[in-house]
């Protein structure tokens, strides 16, 4: 709920029911980014709050640590498909965008400050690039 009111309220500001997300679902699309966010920078994640004992870990069955290993390493493969696809489908300025969108997670605004686009084009973007993905992920066999 912080993330949503910080800096006077911008990321509530920005949605917009047009573009498809009920209110529900554009506030659980920002708790999931949010959480995702600070999992991945390892930065106040909830692994760091209380550090697992090494006993506790060496106590876990092998097959548990080989699962998750192998879990981990079979989301970066399916990732790294539908990025290599995505990069096939998409025009220069269709994997500017995917970059500036998804990866960098930019603003539509900023992107469309710094391209000179309108907001309506980027948005655009995101849609087909989304459409695209979806595409991907359902003709790719992207699970090992």
């Amino acid at each position: 709920m912080l993330a949503l009111f910080a800096d006077g309220g911008r990321i509530l500001k920005a949605w917009a029911p047009e573009r498809g997300l009920g209110f529900d679902q554009f506030v659980g699309f920002v708790a999931r980014r949010h959480a995702l966010s600070i999992l991945r920078s390892g930065r106040k994640g909830p692994l760091n709050a209380h550090p697992t004992d090494p006993v506790d870990l060496e106590n876990l069955p092998p097959e548990s640590r080989c699962r998750d290993a192998l879990r981990s390493t079979e989301t970066r493969q399916s990732l790294e498909r539908l990025t290599l696809e995505l990069h096939r489908r998409l025009s220069p300025a269709g994997v500017d965008m995917f970059r500036r969108l998804f990866v960098e997670e930019e603003s539509v605004s900023d992107i469309a400050r710094t391209t000179g686009r309108s907001a309506e084009s980027v948005y655009q973007w995101r849609a087909r690039i989304r459409k695209a993905a979806l595409e991907v992920r359902t003709s790719l066999p992207l699970e090992s």
